[in-house]
């Protein structure tokens, strides 16, 4: 894929610079016809090949990644660079959260299916908790933990 985009003329391109904090990134996104030849020939409903590429800093550190995926759908940059975006915006809101937050890679028990209700039931929290306007899961929980008729009325 690297030398089908290396070489390749794009059929569109997006790019989007953004500042955060202490990170400023660009992200370049470019949309290929899926050719015909092998590998790709294996995919009947292959309709086209995505570049991503990211590069920036992070405070002083500069980064630079290339990532490529395969859709049979064929749509524009600009439609792809959303759909990229929304899917790590999903990461960062709702595992990372329930990782560093709510320390679920630290939860003990692995016997049967309690590791799964656990994590159905931080994700219930944490959706509940942003359906009534806590945009910090940290406040929500210190605000609610331990008064029981609130928690209750989440429900409701």
């Amino acid at each position: 894929m690297a030398h089908l985009c290396a070489t390749g003329k794009a059929q569109s391109e997006n790019e989007q610079n953004e500042r955060t904090r202490d990170r400023c990134t660009r992200r370049r996104v470019r949309v290929f016809a899926a050719p015909w030849q092998k590998p790709f020939c294996a995919w009947p409903d292959l309709a086209c090949i995505i570049e991503v590429e990211r590069t920036g800093r992070r405070g002083s550190k500069p980064y630079a990644e290339r990532r490529f995926y395969v859709s049979s759908h064929a749509g524009q940059a600009e439609e792809f660079a959303e759909i990229v975006r929304g899917h790590w915006q999903i990461e960062n809101n709702l595992h990372w959260v329930k990782d560093a937050i709510l320390g679920e890679d630290d939860y003990a028990t692995r016997a049967g299916d309690a590791p799964l209700n656990a994590a159905l039931l931080r994700s219930l929290m944490i959706t509940l908790f942003r359906l009534v306007g806590y945009h910090s899961v940290t406040r929500a929980w210190r605000y609610l933990a331990h008064d029981l008729p609130n928690l209750c009325r989440l429900l409701e």
